[in-house]
């Protein structure tokens, strides 16, 4: 997916979808006395203005590679004394080694061309027995309930392969993890189902993808809008169901 369709809209309607789920994320630094927090990834700064103002003891910093998001998150955060944003690339973290108490990211190794070297940025700057949460979208997991099977699949093999730069993410974020060094490691699976057709182009794109599958030649127009009709023709008729599933992995330095 261009990276472009992640952009404030569709950041913040993700925001209202997954309230538990962030909730579980923010939980392993919940015991954290003293230290900063970065939150690597982090958009808008929605989950480090949160984590911010459950932890006033500690230094939530916000990191994001683009500077429009840096500028939102900001301005959103306020006058909120223990936190701030800094535009900088996971890949190459401005901390010293051992210094962080903790590093959230959200849906962000997706994204990544290394994931190896973020893993290892992650371990570099955290303190040793210190915790660190992903948050990761399972692309492969996707699954529609109405319209063409055929079109479901490939649909699906295009989200998890093509459409961002580490669809199986998910997948691979235990033995990255495990590879970079950490330990303890810990997994929850959220199970994320939808019957609006609206909520689900919103949060998945998938009309978009939808669309650069047509446009590259995987499926044809007339699959394309068959596709298309009946989705919309089940949520129309309120039988529309799409779900997807979301992970929360854990691991300690």
């Amino acid at each position: 997916m261009a990276e472009h369709l992640y952009n404030i809209d569709y950041l913040e309607q993700t925001m209202q979808l997954l309230g538990k789920l962030k909730q579980q994320s923010y939980n392993p630094f919940s015991t954290i006395t003293e230290g900063t927090i970065a939150d690597v990834g982090c958009g808008t700064g929605a989950d480090a203005i949160n984590m911010a103002r459950m932890l006033p003891g500690l230094e939530i910093i916000g990191l994001d590679y683009a500077p429009e998001m840096i500028t939102k998150a900001t301005a959103d955060a306020g006058d909120l004394p223990n936190i701030s944003f800094r535009q900088a690339e996971a890949s190459a973290l401005p901390f010293a080694d051992n210094t962080l108490a903790g590093i959230r990211n959200e849906r962000l190794i997706q994204h990544v061309p290394d994931p190896a070297k973020v893993f290892a940025e992650f371990y570099r700057t955290l303190k040793p027995g210190q915790p660190l949460v992903n948050v990761e979208t399972d692309w492969s997991s996707i699954a529609f309930y109405n319209g063409n099977a055929h079109i479901a699949k490939a649909l699906n093999h295009y989200l998890t392969f093509k459409n961002v730069k580490n669809g199986n993410a998910a997948a691979n974020l235990i033995s990255d993890m495990t590879a970079a060094g950490f330990r303890d490691i810990g997994i929850e699976l959220f199970p994320l189902a939808s019957r609006s057709l609206q909520q689900v182009t919103a949060m998945l794109r998938i009309d978009h993808a939808l669309m650069m599958m047509k446009t590259e030649k995987h499926i044809s127009e007339v699959e394309y809008n068959s596709f298309l009709s009946a989705l919309e023709d089940a949520d129309r008729n309120r039988y529309f169901v799409c779900s997807i599933n979301l992970v929360v992995t854990t691991a300690t330095k």
